[in-house]
């Protein structure tokens, strides 16, 4: 993956970092995008790592000081990846979940899988910062999801929930 066209991005980030569950958070969203890779899922879902946090939401708030538009951002890491991060933003892990349940479009499907697979990268990478009365906060949704993840996956998750 071609880094070099975030540079911009990154550097912002290195020159604003801020903690985040007891790291950075570019070290965060690198972490994360490494597990992604790690993963074998494709390059829009890697990327979308690396930027899952971009938009200020109710989860995230002030994260990024100047977020960028929708627009900015599908011309900074492409239509597919961008289709992610916001959906990422916008919607809890129980609402992808339930969606996958219930979507026939395939298209649709596609995207909140590789949101679902982000947001267990998500998670996992900040596991082991995590106190133990927060961590499992969304057990019963992380199981459910195993049937959506790839296999690298799935079996990484799987040794989280034993």
């Amino acid at each position: 993956m071609q880094f070099q066209r975030f540079e911009t991005y990154i550097q912002y980030l290195s020159e604003h970092d801020q903690s985040h569950s007891s790291s950075t958070l570019l070290n965060h969203l690198v972490e994360t995008s490494i597990i992604l890779k790690k993963w074998n899922v494709n390059e829009a879902c890697v990327v979308a790592g690396l930027f899952h946090s971009i938009y200020n939401t109710p989860r995230n708030q002030e994260i990024i000081a100047y977020p960028p538009s929708r627009e900015e951002m599908v011309n900074l890491i492409g239509e597919q990846a961008e289709k992610i991060v916001y959906h990422f933003s916008v919607n809890s892990i129980g609402s992808i979940v339930l969606g996958l349940t219930d979507i026939t479009q395939k298209e649709v499907h596609n995207v909140y899988t590789q949101v679902l697979h982000v947001m267990i990268a998500n998670w996992l990478e900040q596991f082991h910062r995590t106190p133990d009365e927060h961590k499992y906060h969304n057990l019963e949704y992380f199981k459910r999801s195993l049937p959506y993840l790839n296999s690298n996956a799935r079996q990484q998750l799987g040794l989280h929930l034993q």
